[in-house]
């Protein structure tokens, strides 16, 4: 029988051991003497409950609140009672400004009052569901031990039983409405989060399936906050929406509800790729290009910081420019490449980094590219704006889930949030390029670089590739085809993200470890990738700014070679202002054409309208709307430049 367990902190030992064995018969009690220990407690143990006397340090100090400010450091998931010898008025207002204070008890009362409180708390806070029947399907999961070691794989042994029922608490806590829950699958693990399926069981109700990801608190915690601030509000059929959330000291777990999913058929679209024919995989993709993705792109803006695009994509995949970095990664592509050629000695390949080259060889062919490393911190002379876009994440393939029909499913929102505009994309295409494909000849993997680098960026060719390098071709044609308008003629951008892209998976190489052929060839081909990569940024013209054009036949605006939506009569005012551009437009004129409305400038409510129109248009396409570039304020109306870099 699980017992509860409270944390009892008081200075006064004998009140404190008195009143610990009052609770000894239902409750599990953990004693605290001082702040320091009752803090070590509350950080490193699972207590469901605390009660903290307020004048942990000194009861002969009228200015003591250490309780109080212990409550309102101590983690939030642990509802706190405060108890008191000196109560006032005063103080027990301030303790119920501390939402986890539950309680406020005098010393006088009692131990039957304690015990009360203690009951009501556990009943109206703690909210554990300690009949939750909770069963493993799956062999390889086994227990919330090895679940626990999956989430926090350096934790001490000395910590390892009191995770485990922290863990099994926070499915309690979570699943509290129900009365049996069976945890199926290990869908995916990332760093400290773990994703499971998990189906759901109350008597006179239907079975629910869920997405369970549990793990490190605050990352968790994060994640969700993520999701509810960047996922499209509309719904349809097809979206993944956050259910319930729960947490507790070291953990917490979001369940996310997949509507219209049959958990206990849909695979992960990495086992898609590896298992099935292009066919359904491209089917898989085209449902996320075309319905999945869009979804979240709703809303575009600028960066408004003034960084450039390498800066901002460096960042995204969280690799820092630092000298001490740089030093690194040299040693590890020194060793990488040392390693690579032990294992291939009898194969064939030869690579090697000498006089600012890298040297690639196939028996008799031999390719030179550029060595990479100096252009990894480069600050690429790519000028355009940095224009952003509501994502969903990381899209690592095994995060996203289909089923029989090609339906979409994402369940990983940790990075949620504002990126680039060509993220989604290039993420897609990493994880194809660098992770999916399996272990295949050198060669081939050197044939699919070539390709997907040098080729014509949506029109790749597939003549001559074998059959595992042409699938992966032919989905990041699918990529490529849906990513085209917003790249436009000069692909250096997504070119640009895909080396940092690169980058961070040669960070993830670790020259301590030994590893198989394999595991080195899949290292190389990244560093292979980036040579190619360099060599075409390198080679790249930076092209003159192209400034705002408008297609009046298809209604189609772009700023910097990206597409901006526009509402009609935003559009109507840009027009007007492109078809007089480099000219004053007389805020009479441009009132008139746009409302269709006769212009009295007498009528401040009139030119109020014109003034909000063209403030929120500025919002839209000026990088930095209080300082404008495109369109300037003159005494009579307002001028459209078009091209201000250029003129």
């Amino acid at each position: 029988m699980v017992r509860p367990c409270i944390l009892i902190a008081d200075n006064d030992s004998d009140f404190l051991d008195t009143r610990a064995e009052f609770f000894d018969d239902h409750y599990d009690v953990v004693k605290a003497y001082s702040v320091e220990e009752a803090r070590v407690r509350l950080q490193t143990s699972w207590v469901h409950l605390a009660i903290l006397d307020l004048r942990l340090t000194d009861d002969d100090d009228g200015e003591d609140k250490s309780g109080l400010m212990l409550a309102r450091e101590a983690p939030s998931s642990t509802p706190k009672i405060i108890l008191t010898g000196y109560p006032t008025a005063s103080l027990v207002r301030e303790a119920f400004r501390d939402i986890a204070v539950v309680d406020f008890l005098y010393k006088t009362e009692g131990p039957e009052a304690m015990l009360q409180a203690v009951e009501n708390a556990f009943a109206n806070h703690v909210r554990i569901n300690w009949e939750l029947n909770i069963q493993f399907n799956n062999r390889e999961l086994g227990s919330f031990v090895h679940l626990v070691s999956l989430v926090e794989p350096q934790l001490e042994r000395a910590y390892l039983s009191n995770r485990t029922e922290e863990l099994t608490d926070l499915f309690r806590r979570l699943f509290f409405e129900k009365q049996k829950i069976r945890i199926t699958r290990l869908l995916w693990k990332k760093d400290d989060r773990i994703a499971l399926s998990v189906f759901a069981f109350k008597e006179e109700a239907p079975q629910e399936a869920f997405v369970v990801v549990c793990g490190a608190n605050a990352t968790v915690k994060t994640e969700v906050q993520n999701y509810r601030n960047a996922a499209p509000k509309a719904s349809d059929n097809l979206n993944t929406s956050l259910s319930m959330t729960a947490e507790t000291t070291h953990f917490a777990a979001n369940a996310y509800l997949l509507a219209g999913a049959n958990l206990e058929a849909v695979q992960s679209l990495k086992a898609l790729f590896r298992v099935d024919s292009e066919k359904p995989l491209q089917a898989a993709l085209t449902s996320i290009l075309q319905k999945t993705l869009p979804a979240w792109h709703q809303t575009q803006s600028f960066r408004k910081d003034g960084k450039r695009l390498a800066t901002v994509y460096r960042e995204g995949v969280s690799w820092p420019q630092t000298s001490l970095r740089q030093m690194d990664l040299k040693r590890r592509v020194d060793a990488l490449l040392s390693q690579f050629s032990v294992q291939n000695a009898l194969q064939g390949v030869q690579l090697d980094r000498s006089s600012g080259s890298l040297n690639v060889q196939f028996y008799e062919q031999k390719y030179t590219y550029p060595d990479p490393l100096p252009f990894f911190f480069q600050d690429f002379d790519l000028e355009q704006p940095v224009l952003l876009i509501n994502t969903p994440g990381e899209l690592s393939g095994d995060n996203i889930l289909v089923d029989v029909e090609g339906r979409i499913w994402l369940t990983d929102f940790a990075h949620a949030g504002k990126a680039p505009v060509l993220w989604n994309s290039i993420t897609l295409e990493a994880a194809l390029r660098f992770d999916w494909l399996e272990t295949v000849p050198f060669q081939w993997c050197h044939a699919l670089e070539q390709r997907l680098t040098n080729g014509d960026f949506a029109r790749l060719d597939t003549t001559d590739l074998e059959a595992p390098v042409r699938k992966v071709v032919g989905a990041v044609q699918l990529i490529r085809k849906a990513a085209a308008p917003t790249v436009g003629s000069d692909p250096s951008s997504y070119h640009l993200e895909m080396l940092f892209q690169a980058t961070s998976r040669l960070l993830q190489y670790d020259q301590s470890l030994l590893m198989t052929a394999n595991e080195l060839a899949r290292f190389v081909h990244v560093l292979v990738a980036a040579s190619m990569l360099c060599s075409k940024l390198s080679s790249a013209k930076v092209k003159e700014k192209s400034g705002i054009q408008i297609d009046k036949s298809k209604k189609v605006v772009m700023i910097e070679g990206f597409p901006i939506r526009l509402s009609p009569k935003a559009y109507e005012l840009l027009l007007t202002l492109y078809e007089h551009a480099n000219r004053l437009c007389e805020r009479k004129d441009i009132f008139e054409r746009v409302f269709e409305l006769k212009y009295d400038e007498t009528n401040t409510s009139l030119g109020g309208r014109l003034d909000t129109a063209i403030r929120r248009l500025r919002e839209k396409i000026e990088i930095d709307p209080s300082h404008p570039q495109y369109i300037l304020t003159e005494e009579r109306g307002y001028r459209l430049i078009p091209r201000p870099n250029n003129s």
